[in-house]
């Protein structure tokens, strides 16, 4: 199991791409996408050194649970794993928010 992406919240998408890619040696990978269920614009950033990708959210309106994230002061989303058996950890965490990637 390795970790695939970590997903954060950030207040402005733009500011946060400057940042990571111009401190932290990464590259835009997918850039400004809306994910209706959510209600968030993501942008994915790829490492050049090879460590995790990082996934930038910030919300599309107040109605975005990604919204109340950024009230709370919180910025870590998720943690993305990449497994090669995913069907059977999904039975071990059958009552945990476990979300396939595509």
């Amino acid at each position: 199991m390795k970790i695939n992406h970590i997903g954060y919240v950030v207040k402005s998408i733009d500011k946060s791409v400057i940042f990571y890619c111009s401190n932290l040696s990464y590259e835009i990978k997918v850039n400004n996408i809306y994910v209706s269920n959510q209600d968030v614009y993501i942008t994915m950033l790829k490492s050049i050194h090879g460590g995790p990708d990082l996934e930038l959210i910030t919300p599309a309106s107040k109605t975005s649970p990604a919204y109340n994230a950024l009230g709370k002061g919180s910025v870590i989303n998720h943690i993305c794993y990449q497994v090669k058996n995913y069907d059977y950890l999904l039975q071990l965490f059958k009552n945990k928010i476990v979300r396939k990637s595509m």
